[in-house]
């Protein structure tokens, strides 16, 4: 197969960038190879290595003005060394490196320098030829195409996933809760399972926010979505539904059991230190809605009888947990 049609197969960066450092180090017949990709806030750090092992250089971050990949990634210029003796710095120093020869060549998509591929330590001869640096170079427009297609990858699932993110939480969001609601309430018709609502709502909260300022509030909202994720499964959906109220979706949970979590995480809330960090500040509670079911139901009525639930928390002071189930 192909260098094209392993690089297609390959899924990942990490995979793709082994590939294309292995590739090019046996081109050759290099004895080190390794590919380095430009990262958020223009750092530099390897994704594939070719003769030592990745776990030595994937978190060591490459600086741009003290090394010769970072130049080659400033520049867009390839740098390359026949020996030792070279004017050009050479990574020859390292203990692992028998000879001064190396090359480093720009990795580009749609003209903009996007990593860097690095060649090191020709087996059995002292230098590299212009016709190495011919193959190598040869392999540069499918592996920035590679290269490229990972990285539109990865920056589209970013923003997927900060479509779904509240940026405050780092919870889910209101988006998000519906849809994931709907795909379990089918599931739940499907399986004839239990699925529950979690409604909770910070008492008092506009008073706190009113004397205290946002930054207060602010806190006290991060610190209770933190409660939130450490006191459910990993596949329960935690969501800040919006200002100071939360849902949680808990998937295969039956009342009881639901029951029980509710009660850690008001415990939880009301045990824990002021959000603020100052000891006078205020302590928060939280009152919880809870409506469970079996089958069917719409989004919009299992929401309505978690709210009812939740109204009925507040209605008998706050600080406690009703639920409504529907059978």
């Amino acid at each position: 197969m192909t260098l094209g049609g392993r690089l297609i197969r390959a899924a990942g960066m990490p995979a793709v960038c082994e590939l294309a450092a292995a590739t090019a180090a046996r081109s050759v017949e290099a004895a080190y190879a390794s590919v380095a990709v430009v990262e958020e806030g223009r750092r530099l750090a390897i994704q594939g290595t070719y003769g030592y092992p990745m776990v030595l250089v994937s978190h060591v971050p490459l600086e741009l003005d003290n090394t010769v990949i970072g130049r080659v990634f400033e520049t867009g210029r390839r740098v390359i060394s026949v020996g030792s003796n070279a004017a050009t710095p050479s990574p020859a120093s390292r203990a692992r490196y028998r000879t001064g020869s190396f090359m480093a060549l720009p990795i580009r998509s749609r003209g903009e320098v996007i990593g860097v591929l690095s060649v090191s330590d020709p087996i059995g001869r002292d230098a590299f030829t212009k016709a190495d640096v011919s193959s190598v170079a040869a392999l540069l427009p499918i592996v920035s195409l590679a290269v490229g297609r990972e990285k539109n990858a990865a920056r589209a699932d970013a923003f997927a996933r900060a479509a779904t993110i509240d940026s405050l939480s780092g919870l889910f969001n209101r988006r998000y809760f519906h849809s994931r609601l709907q795909e379990e309430l089918e599931r739940s018709r499907r399986h004839q399972t239990p699925l529950t609502l979690m409604m909770i709502d910070l008492d008092d909260f506009k008073r706190v926010n009113d004397s205290l300022g946002h930054l207060a509030g602010d806190a006290i909202l991060c610190r209770t979505a933190e409660i939130l994720r450490r006191s459910v499964r990993l596949f329960d959906v935690c969501t800040r539904f919006g200002g100071d109220e939360f849902a949680i979706i808990m998937p295969g949970m039956p009342k009881t059991s639901a029951t029980l979590v509710a009660e850690r995480i008001r415990d939880a809330v009301e045990t824990s230190p002021p959000g603020t960090g100052h000891a006078g500040d205020p302590r928060s509670t939280v009152s919880i809605g809870l409506a469970t079911i079996v089958g069917g139901t719409t989004p919009r009525g299992l929401v309505a009888q978690a709210d009812q639930a939740l109204y009925s928390a507040k209605r008998d002071g706050k600080n406690c947990i009703r639920v409504l189930e529907e059978g």
